[in-house]
């Protein structure tokens, strides 16, 4: 792995991000392919503890731009969802990675649902799991993550930690979720935390798409997963996004905070059901 810097164009910083990328890549042999995009602050392995018996030919997992092990970072505005697509794109390019099914989470969905949009013929089906991004840019549910990134780049991990944990913002959330609360928490924890606080300022400020009857438009089998009672991931968004999809299903897993076994074993198996619908050649198509 090696770091760079944002490039002199768009598509310098995507073909740097592709160099740049840790990925975890594990090859089952026979298949449908497999993508997973991780949330925000999350990394390659996010996805991981729920896909232990996966049946699937290969499984690409990277870690996105100033995430996880990779180093790369770049400026303010290689922080959207047009961006982080552009990048996956370019690191499947690197790969000659087939067309695949993606499962995304939270800030991973958005970026699944961008890719779709704009590159269908990458993109054989989406497993779309806790959406948190509409077409509202600054949504007032994410105003604690950027928060967040504000005080990492003002004070750093220590402090900023320390006043985030005071605030109306922190608190609001932990009356809802402790859950979501200790999500947000992490934010913190990571060493490089403040050099990558840029991430958490910017990807609120940005939409998957321009309107969410842009969804109207995808055309591969997708499925919405929500969860109740998490602050950061309001289930109306998850209903507004499957409401948009052509024929998409839904699933509804049990709460993080009221029953954690309950949720692991849904989360599970939502992404056992989403895999063994896949057609081996590489996922089903729509003709």
């Amino acid at each position: 792995m090696t770091s760079g810097s944002y490039g002199e164009s768009a598509g310098d910083a995507h073909l740097a991000y592709a160099a740049a990328a840790h990925y975890r890549l594990v090859s089952t042999g026979t298949g449908p392919p497999l993508l997973q995009l991780h949330g925000l602050g999350g990394t390659c392995d996010q996805l991981a503890r729920y896909s232990t018996s996966l049946e699937v030919g290969s499984l690409l997992a990277p870690d996105l731009r100033a995430h996880g092990e990779t180093m790369l970072v770049g400026g303010p505005d290689a922080f959207h969802f047009n961006g982080l697509a552009d990048d996956v794109v370019a690191l499947l390019d690197r790969l000659k990675y087939p067309r695949t099914a993606v499962v995304g989470v939270s800030m991973g969905a958005g970026v699944a649902a961008n890719l779709a949009l704009r590159y269908p013929e990458r993109v054989s089906a989406l497993l779309l799991i806790r959406p948190a991004w509409t077409d509202e840019p600054s949504p007032v549910h994410l105003s604690a993550l950027s928060h967040a990134g504000d005080l990492l780049q003002r004070m750093g991990r220590v402090v900023g930690a320390r006043v985030f944990a005071d605030s109306p913002d922190y608190r609001h959330v932990l009356g809802a979720s402790a859950a979501a609360a200790v999500s947000l928490l992490e934010q913190f924890r990571d060493p490089k935390a403040a050099q990558r606080a840029v991430r958490l300022v910017q990807m609120p400020l940005s939409n998957p798409f321009k309107r969410l009857a842009d969804l109207g438009a995808l055309d591969v089998p997708a499925t919405v997963v929500a969860a109740p009672a998490d602050p950061l991931h309001p289930v109306e968004v998850a209903e507004a996004w499957a409401a948009h999809i052509p024929g998409a299903g839904w699933f509804q897993t049990a709460s993080r905070d009221g029953d954690p076994a309950a949720y692991h074993r849904d989360l599970t198996a939502s992404v056992e059901r989403f895999v063994a619908s896949l057609v081996p050649a590489g996922g089903p198509q729509r003709g």
